[in-house]
């Protein structure tokens, strides 16, 4: 009987240790090619809780030679960090169609931190800042 009560207070305190532990929570913002064709420049302001996972969507064209800055500009870099960048190839599987780059950052404390984006074509002589997306992160 007391290996019994042993094992179910065992059992108690693990359901109750993953119940209140959480990893946060998932905060996604999309920027389209509609958006950014009308304005150079997004801003975006965003209000998360430590340990969430901010998730940002950019409309991306690698074909027309532009790329998003691979890290973005990162004012405060003890509130969040990149944790991972994707592309996304279009699924039209048309050439020259549009797909998508995404970026990861996990919020590591309370804060504010400003993230700015640009898209330039990388060569010398090449575009810089055509377009640009900054996000203002407020972590509680």
């Amino acid at each position: 009987m007391k290996y019994l009560f042993m094992i179910y207070l065992l059992l108690t305190i693990a359901s109750l240790i993953s119940c209140s532990s959480s990893a946060g929570e998932e905060n996604s913002f999309n920027i389209s090619c509609d958006q950014l064709s009308k304005a150079n420049h997004v801003d975006i302001n965003m209000e998360v809780s430590e340990g969430d996972l901010l998730v940002l969507n950019l409309c991306s064209n690698p074909t027309t030679g532009f790329q998003w800055s691979e890290v973005p500009e990162i004012s405060d870099q003890n509130v969040l960090k990149q944790t991972y960048h994707t592309f996304t190839a279009p699924e039209t599987g048309k050439v020259g169609s549009s797909g998508s780059e995404e970026w990861g950052m996990q919020i590591l404390k309370q804060g504010n931190s400003t993230l700015i984006w640009e898209y330039s074509r990388p060569w010398e002589g090449g575009e810089k800042a055509e377009w640009s997306v900054t996000a203002t992160v407020t972590a509680e």
